[in-house]
């Protein structure tokens, strides 16, 4: 069962189910936007790599597997209006990645390399326990968040030149950081 997303029609009461992974799923994420699911894993015994599957939300069906990672995934999030998926492992590093997975355009031809259009390291201190899309249309700078064990961390990326991807630490003041986050909300743009 660790290894099926199951996704509840709440009015119907209907169960659906999306299978491909080979070991149990750690973190999911749906956009809206593109009409797609990401679903990611730890890394199997003797595997190189950990896979994230994109899928439908509609069929359910695999479209795609993400094989890059080299640690468990514990953290995805899907930014610039689902166009853009945000992955990140459990690796020293927190080593995070972003994938192209839009329907149409130019992220659409570029999912085609099954490639990262950028990796960097998230935060190299502790654990990364999610990511967050700032709000805001797609003529716009990619903004999200990430947060964890001691750490906030704010990134942004120009849409059509994500190799640009930067990342700024939070600042908590004279208190310090506290021992961990575990939530976050955008208030606007602007505004966590």
């Amino acid at each position: 069962a660790g290894t099926l997303v199951a996704v509840l029609e709440l009015e119907s009461r209907e169960q659906r189910f999306v299978y491909g992974h080979t070991d149990s799923v750690t973190c999911l994420a749906y956009t809206g936007d593109q009409g797609l699911g990401a679903s990611g894993q730890v890394r199997k015994p003797g595997a190189k790599v950990a896979e994230v599957n994109l899928w439908s939300g509609s069929s359910f069906k695999v479209c795609m597997s993400f094989r890059f990672h080299q640690a468990d995934i514990v953290a995805l999030g899907f930014i610039q209006g689902g166009e853009v998926l945000v992955s990140i492992a459990a690796d020293r590093d927190h080593t995070l990645a972003l994938w192209a997975t839009a329907q149409d355009g130019w992220y659409n031809f570029r999912k085609r390399d099954r490639v990262p259009l950028v990796m960097s390291s998230a935060y190299k201190g502790g654990g990364v326990h999610g990511v967050l899309a700032a709000p805001g249309g797609l003529d716009k700078a990619s903004r999200f968040v990430t947060w964890g064990a001691a750490h906030l961390k704010f990134w942004q990326s120009d849409r059509f030149a994500p190799s640009k991807l930067e990342g700024r630490r939070g600042g908590f003041g004279s208190s310090g950081a506290p021992r961990i986050i575990v939530a976050v909300a955008w208030q606007s743009r602007e505004r966590l």
